[in-house]
């Protein structure tokens, strides 16, 4: 893929690394303190499949397990009066390692993606297959380094607000579910940046008559990408949840009786998916174009 063909979206050329990382780093941590709270119903849901007697909660059940969430240990005294009041905190447990690591997701992968789609055709890549090959790679790289014992951490924490997630076990397994990880990023970050560049070029061409997208476009783009990233990587995320949150492979054999186990949680999926890689594309399109008007590439 040519200069000519950005990777990235709605821009006439592909940014620069230093812009990448600014733009990219900005728009994860905006994308992530606006869905997190679905990202926590969902994990709730899957979780709930690893107890072979229990039965899986539903969306509902799953915020109503996340609001009862008591503020303090058992062993503590309350922090609050007994009043049965919800508990909103419980929305965001675990959202400061995932706040601080954006920086590291999305700067890997939109550099990353960026890079590879430059040399990926002077490898003999065909044009029409770079999008996939470059997201494959680029969301297996970020998932490998760091998605992997942040992940981990997000979803103990979750699952059990008063873990000790800095105790010698628990940090020996800082990387397990790797395997996993690695497939759904891959998978899921290939089919994002194919239904990006699809429908990019779609709105190019066809609405645009060959000019660049507005910011709603390309905030539009950023939905259908979204969407093409949870159809792959839903069941590789609910698989993750359960090897990271349980020590017991019970759920193994309730999913092989079950499969449809596999899409839990599919309704906040969607619901964080679009908005979310909405809000993801069209702040790091804003944060490109505002960092190279700010003189940042003249800079360089």
């Amino acid at each position: 893929m040519d200069r000519s063909a950005p990777p990235t979206p709605s821009a006439p050329a592909p940014p620069t690394t230093r812009v990448s990382i600014l733009a990219g780093s900005l728009a994860g941590v905006c994308s992530t303190l606006l869905v997190y709270p679905l990202d926590v119903i969902r994990t709730r849901q899957q979780a709930s499949i690893a107890s072979a007697s229990a039965v899986p909660l539903t969306a509902r059940q799953a915020l109503r397990a996340v609001l009862a969430t008591p503020l303090h240990p058992p062993a503590t005294p309350p922090l609050l009066p007994p009043g049965g009041s919800p508990n909103f905190q419980a929305l965001y447990a675990g959202l400061s390692l995932p706040l601080a690591a954006q920086a590291l997701y999305k700067s890997t992968i939109f550099t990353s993606y960026t890079l590879l789609s430059d040399a990926l055709p002077a490898l003999g890549v065909p044009a029409s297959l770079t999008p996939a090959a470059a997201g494959v790679v680029a969301g297996g790289i970020n998932a490998a380094f760091f998605c992997t014992p942040v992940e981990f951490v997000r979803t103990n924490i979750i699952v059990n607000p008063h873990v000790d997630i800095f105790s010698r076990d628990t940090l020996k397994k800082m990387y397990k579910g790797s395997g996993v990880t690695i497939l759904r990023d891959s998978l899921g970050c290939g089919s994002f940046f194919v239904f990006l560049t699809a429908s990019q070029g779609f709105m190019r061409e066809t609405v645009n008559g060959g000019a660049g997208l507005s910011l709603p476009q390309a905030a539009l783009s950023g939905s259908f990408a979204g969407m093409g990233f949870w159809l792959l990587a839903l069941p590789f995320d609910t698989l993750r949840t359960l090897s990271q949150s349980s020590d017991s492979w019970l759920w193994a054999g309730r999913i092989k009786a079950d499969p449809a186990l596999l899409f839990r949680g599919w309704q906040m999926a969607v619901c964080r998916g679009l908005p979310g890689a909405g809000t993801t594309v069209l702040t790091f399109e804003y944060a490109k174009r505002w960092l190279e008007r700010g003189g940042v590439e003249a800079g360089e």
